[in-house]
């Protein structure tokens, strides 16, 4: 399965990564504890988010990927964590990429983080998932979408043939694109319980 396949490399990237690294990104300061969000940069949605007062906050990205990118948490023991991405159907050709709004997005189930001493190691691209969807419906949406970028009846149909025998997700042309990623914490304070919900949107 592929999630195992993110799994295990990301199991031995933190088996080879020297203990005393330090992570350097966005630090999100909670009360209990702090979470560095390896390798990105982004800004509250809301203008009053306190994290020191709250247990889930949201942000959007201004640079980064939150695809195998390293989390440090401090202040915690005994910690897991996991991730849940949401997913948008592209097609992609000739350095041109329409996202298929039509489709929707698609939530993957939540995902267990490798993890040794504080560091975990986000998922990668093999976790990247959609729903079941019809070789019509991917057309359909297609031509929805260069019809929005006023493209013409001739460049439709070099569309149209790019995806002829585009019947699935899995299929050439279509590319998968994580619009969101939502981590979820776990870990003990003192002996207390500590539970936190960091969501991160692309603009």
């Amino acid at each position: 399965m592929m999630v195992q396949v993110d799994s295990l490399n990301n199991a031995k990237k933190l088996n080879e990564t020297p203990k005393t690294s330090q992570v350097d990104g966005f630090r999100i300061n909670f009360a209990e504890c702090s979470v560095t969000l390896g390798g990105i940069l982004c800004h509250a949605l809301n203008n009053t988010q306190n994290e020191r007062n709250e247990n889930s906050v949201s942000y959007l990205r201004d640079a980064g990927s939150f695809l195998e990118n390293t989390l440090q948490v401090d202040g915690l023991t005994e910690m897991r964590m996991e991730q849940r991405l949401a997913v948008k159907l592209a097609i992609e050709a000739e350095g041109e990429q329409f996202i298929l709004e039509d489709l929707g997005k698609f939530q993957t189930p939540w995902y267990p983080l490798a993890g040794k001493d504080q560091v975990f190691i986000s998922v990668g691209p093999n976790s990247l998932q959609f729903k079941e969807v019809t070789q019509q419906s991917i057309r359909n949406a297609l031509d929805r979408e260069l019809r929005k970028k006023k493209k013409d009846r001739k460049e439709i149909q070099v569309w149209m043939d790019r995806i002829k025998n585009t019947h699935s997700p899995a299929d050439v042309p279509c590319k998968l694109i994580a619009v969101s990623s939502q981590w979820r914490l776990w870990g003990k304070k003192d002996g207390k319980p500590v539970r936190k919900l960091i969501q991160l949107d692309m603009p």
